[in-house]
């Protein structure tokens, strides 16, 4: 009797949490689409537990990117992060029960901690430019993407693969602990893409993370302040931004 009064408080928590506003703000506007909520039929019991049909919780629709000098890189060459922003479709909506459906993440019934996102888009292409001199190779206003490399991750495949990693486990250890010199950390499950930027567009890489990095592999002639702006062709729109850094 006690674990059935439980039980029903539980559950009514959860259609009061329904049936509650699904309004959420992005970028100052509202967004009627979707909030960061679960619904009922979205999650079942398994094994006692109550648990997400949907590895992907959350797809965003990018309007916009902003550069940064990443801080946390514990080697000396410079690195750039790049975050992505724009409208988010969220576990519930109608967007979201799309695109779960397209990508075939409809029978994962794993734990929603931490929860995982995605931008719902392509990479077709990421250049990048210096507005000042850099160095005999590469003067002012010319493209770095021969000395760029980019390091960004996805799981495309491993929802492709019915919640199976193509990689082996082995091989993720070593490139977390390559990739640790730089301060960069991944998500379980998301593959790792790690090649110059003149090789992207070959890649057709879909549905990644909102965050990447850009390793540039030499340091310029001459210590001071440069500004970077890079330029990422999505198969849906072209995204550009700049970011200041001493080095």
């Amino acid at each position: 009797m006690y674990f059935c009064f439980i039980l029903s408080v539980y559950l009514f928590s959860l259609a009061c949490e329904k049936d509650g506003s699904r309004d959420i703000f992005n970028n100052g506007n509202v967004n009627k689409e979707s909030d960061s909520s679960v619904d009922f039929d979205t999650s079942s019991m398994v094994e006692g537990v109550f648990k997400l049909k949907n590895f992907i919780s959350t797809y965003w629709e990018v309007g916009s990117i902003e550069l940064s000098h990443y801080t946390h890189n514990k080697s000396e060459l410079p690195v750039i992060e790049v975050s992505f922003d724009g409208l988010k479709y969220a576990t519930g909506s109608l967007k979201h029960t799309q695109l779960s459906e397209q990508l075939g993440d409809t029978c994962y019934y794993g734990y929603s901690n931490p929860a995982f996102s995605v931008v719902n888009d392509e990479i077709n292409s990421i250049d990048i430019v210096c507005n000042e001199y850099y160095d005999a190779e590469h003067g002012k206003g010319a493209s770095l993407s021969d000395i760029a490399s980019v390091v960004l991750s996805s799981p495309y495949n491993y929802l492709k693969n019915g919640y199976k990693d193509e990689i082996q486990e082995e091989r993720y250890y070593e490139l977390y602990n390559y990739f640790a010199v730089y301060g960069i950390s991944f998500i379980p499950h998301y593959e790792i893409t790690y090649d110059n930027l003149l090789n992207i567009s070959s890649k057709g890489i879909k549905f990644f993370d909102l965050n990447f990095y850009i390793i540039l592999a030499q340091l310029p002639e001459k210590h001071g302040t440069y500004t970077f702006e890079v330029s990422i062709k999505l198969s849906q729109k072209n995204l550009t931004g700049k970011v200041e850094m001493e080095l």
